[in-house]
């Protein structure tokens, strides 16, 4: 269980972080919802934060037991702790400017400093990148969304206040539009199809997520089969799209239709084929396309993330190479309208 110091130090312009309450979470207690949203973090902890004014309700202190509404806007100042370190780091910027910073994150790297990570997180490598900017009292620097350290791929943070409340919203009520490339165990018979099951915390291993386990919510993807190859065994490369949000949703759904993720050796991937041979460190999952709309001009864009050397050799070795490279052509970035 995660401990008050394991948060990362308050600093202007980190010293908050803020969420839009959906629909879903209507009528919840507000301590109840930090816990689900804060995962490995007590309730008695929170509810700490909580009585001591440290969480807000649209700029205003509450009880612990106060019910969400949707709409409302929940912030944490985030208690001190360890100092958060610039580190230098190579980072694969694909669109920045005042308001927002989109970078394809390598596979391996960890979003935030947590137990067992305190450094080399991509926050560490970002505020080495904003060094000279951090000490203003303005500065900001927010994830709008997580990727686990093993899944790579385009990742979106806000870089001035305002614009991470006006994201953050599009995040909440599913207005990003996000698309994965993952490759899979086996060669599924449809060539798009959906998977709509609750996803909720395994009973048996509250690190796993698992379908109708405790705690689920409705959970739908939506998956198109791009190509199908063999390395050692059959494979396919498949695109994802989520329609819902959950922890670990496109992994434990593909594994659910007997389709997981090579490498994913957590939902029954694997590593090596029937041959001994190795496929990829890592799951192959990626990050592909993220859409939105722009806080400064309104405009919709879309950041498209190149496939990083380990997962790309596994598609060329596996006959994916086409769909890999040629799937998506062009630049890094596109508007696609007004």
């Amino acid at each position: 269980m995660k401990k008050a110091f394991d948060f990362p130090r308050a600093r202007p312009g980190l010293d908050r972080i803020s969420s839009v309450v959906g629909s879903s979470h209507a009528r919840q207690r507000l301590d109840v919802y930090l816990t689900g949203t804060f995962e490995g973090y007590s309730r008695s902890f929170l509810q700490s934060l909580i009585r001591r004014g440290s969480v807000l309700i649209d700029g205003h202190p509450v009880r612990p037991s106060h019910k969400l509404s949707a709409g409302e806007e929940v912030a944490i100042i985030l208690p001190g702790g360890a100092p958060m370190v610039p580190e230098e780091m190579p980072i694969d910027v694909l669109l920045e400017d005042e308001f927002l910073v989109a970078v394809n994150k390598r596979p391996g790297v960890v979003m935030h400093p947590a137990r067992g990570h305190i450094s080399g997180t991509l926050l560490n490598g970002l505020l080495h990148r904003y060094a000279d900017l951090i000490d203003r009292p303005d500065f900001h620097l927010g994830a709008l969304h997580r990727l686990d350290a093993g899944t790579s791929g385009a990742v979106l943070w806000a870089r001035e206040a305002a614009a991470h409340r006006f994201l953050a919203r599009q995040f909440e009520k599913r207005q990003v539009a996000k698309t994965y490339v993952a490759v899979v165990h086996g060669a599924p018979v449809e060539s798009r199809f959906e998977v709509d099951s609750p996803l909720g915390v395994d009973p048996k291993d509250r690190r796993r997520i698992a379908v109708d386990g405790r705690g689920s919510r409705r959970a739908l993807t939506s998956f198109e089969v791009l190509a199908t190859g063999s390395l050692g065994e059959p494979m396919a490369l498949v695109m994802a799209k989520p329609q819902t949000g959950r922890s670990h949703q496109i992994r434990v759904h593909l594994a659910h239709v007997g389709h997981p993720v090579v490498g994913d050796v957590v939902y029954g991937g694997r590593r090596e084929n029937a041959r001994g041979e190795a496929l990829i460190g890592r799951q192959a999952l990626h990050s592909r396309v993220i859409g939105f709309i722009h806080p400064a001009d309104r405009s919709w864009r879309e950041v498209v993330a190149p496939l990083h050397a380990d997962m790309e050799s596994l598609c060329v070795r596996a006959g994916l190479g086409v769909s890999c490279d040629g799937r998506w052509s062009g630049g890094r970035t596109e508007e696609v309208g007004t």
